[in-house]
């Protein structure tokens, strides 16, 4: 009988602790690990994720912890978002249209930590917004939901010359400043760098800054949008020009699984259609910017992930979307890499000329060397627009500290002969710009510090404009 009874309270405690104990502190440990994420400041805009949104991009970003992830989780990590960015979140709630209330913010999260509130509203009354406001010049353009594509439609390569660059300034991300400052300042030495800021007090506040530490301010002009993140190649416009040499917009519609939806930022396009005055077309086929590449003579190379977000196109349908509305003749579609978050070929493969292309190199441990090398096996068998093989160059790829993190050499923006690289302070960094040197001897090539994104960098962040279309404007 006590044989019995022990057995019976052995399995008791057991399940007491299989079914109750052990998923609390897994649970617990779950969430600690993610508040350890959430305190590096992984540079997310919490203010655009409702719960479902957070909920999404946690089982999306971590898959591994997904059976452990209770309510219980969502409510901790909930509460310590709402904590540790308070000031961030009232800010993108509320529009400032005070140089006083704007200034409180902006010294209270250390944008501006040598001034006080009082010294930085001072200053700010006395920047002159007018010099370097772009505005619209129309409210409204022509906007096409279902035009079935234009004629002899052509998207340029981004070695061709170009105009202005189109930034997101991260208004709600204050330790990023930095980062885009230099961005702006590298592209303003060959372009027109086109800001985006919410309003003038925004843009008085972003003048300042530039000012004050010293980074270049010619060449920069300033949009009045509302937008939510800095992604620009996902969201901005494509520029192509018909076979009438008129320019039109393609706007992409803007959807990342695992992320929330980008009001603003999904409407950019559209509304820089009114900026430059030519009409909208909507692509039928949901495609971020970073997942599209091209020799600018009718070649396109994606990942496969833009089947995987519209089940309802095969394959043959894409091609004839992109023919209609890019000027594709040929697509080049390779495998996503399993588990990587953005699904974009952008962080893997650039573009040099008509015939090379530069592809990442992993370490033979990577998660994802595999993958890469059957990418470069495929395009190693594809030929140039020239009808020659590939010539494919290889380039290091940095190594981040952490695992959440993803860094690449690869997603650079080529501007009027230069270069702009991401670099992160590591030893790989010189390595890789000096492989640019060598595959890109004609350009400049200049790097900046990217550690402070998770994911993404120089590349993401821009959507270059040709010449012809900024010359209506900028004149």
């Amino acid at each position: 009988m006590k044989y019995l009874l022990g057995l019976l309270l052995g399995v008791a405690l057991t399940l007491l602790v299989t079914m109750v104990l052990w998923p609390r502190l897994i649970s617990r440990l779950v969430a600690d690990e993610f508040e350890h994420f959430l305190d590096a400041d992984p540079s997310l805009v919490f203010h655009a994720y409702n719960r479902d949104d957070l909920e999404r991009f946690v089982r999306y970003s971590i898959p591994q912890y997904s059976p452990h992830l209770s309510e219980r989780v969502f409510d901790r990590v909930a509460g310590h978002i709402q904590k540790k960015f308070a000031a961030r979140l009232q800010a993108a709630g509320r529009d400032f249209t005070s140089d006083r209330d704007l200034a409180g913010y902006l010294v209270a999260t250390g944008v501006f930590s040598n001034s006080t509130p009082e010294q930085l509203a001072a200053a700010l009354t006395q920047v002159d917004m007018r010099e370097r406001f772009l505005p619209p010049k129309k409210a409204a353009t022509a906007y096409f939901a279902h035009s079935g594509g234009l004629p002899d439609a052509r998207l340029g390569a981004e070695w061709e010359p170009l105009g202005g660059v189109l930034v997101g300034w991260p208004c709600y991300l204050p330790a990023n400043w930095h980062t885009a400052a230099r961005l702006v300042h590298e592209i303003a030495e060959q372009a027109t760098a086109l800001v985006i800021v919410p309003n003038a007090c925004w843009q008085k506040a972003v003048e300042q800054f530039l000012r004050t530490h010293s980074y270049r301010l010619t060449g920069v002009r300033f949009l009045h949008l509302r937008n939510d993140d800095v992604w620009t190649r996902d969201y901005g416009p494509l520029t192509v020009t018909t076979g009438e040499g008129a320019l039109a917009f393609v706007a992409n519609p803007y959807v990342i699984p695992g992320q929330p939806h980008y009001k603003f930022d999904s409407e950019i396009a559209l509304r820089l259609g009114g900026y430059f005055d030519v009409p909208v077309h909507k692509l039928p086929v949901v495609l971020e910017g970073g997942n599209i590449i091209t020799d600018g003579r009718g070649t396109l190379l994606l990942s496969d992930s833009v089947l995987l977000n519209n089940p309802d196109v095969d394959r043959v349908r894409l091609e004839h979307i992109l023919a209609a509305y890019l000027g594709a003749r040929r697509v080049i579609l390779v495998p996503h890499l399993p588990g990587e978050v953005t699904g974009h070929i952008d962080g893997i493969v650039k573009v040099l000329d008509a015939d090379t292309l530069l592809i990442t190199q992993l370490d033979r441990q990577h998660k994802w060397y595999a993958a890469v090398e059957d990418w470069v096996q495929r395009l190693g068998r594809e030929k140039s627009v020239n009808g020659k093989p590939y010539q494919i160059h290889r380039i290091v790829t940095p190594r981040p500290p952490f695992d959440y993190q993803t860094w690449t050499y690869i997603n650079s923006l080529t501007l009027n002969g230069k270069v702009i690289v991401p670099i992160y302070g590591v030893k790989e960094d010189e390595e890789g710009l000096a492989t640019y040197r060598k595959v890109m001897p004609g350009c400049k090539i200049v790097g900046v510090d990217y550690t402070r994104y998770t994911v993404g960098a120089v590349h993401c962040q821009t959507k270059e404009f040709p010449a012809a279309l900024t010359d209506r404007v900028l004149k």
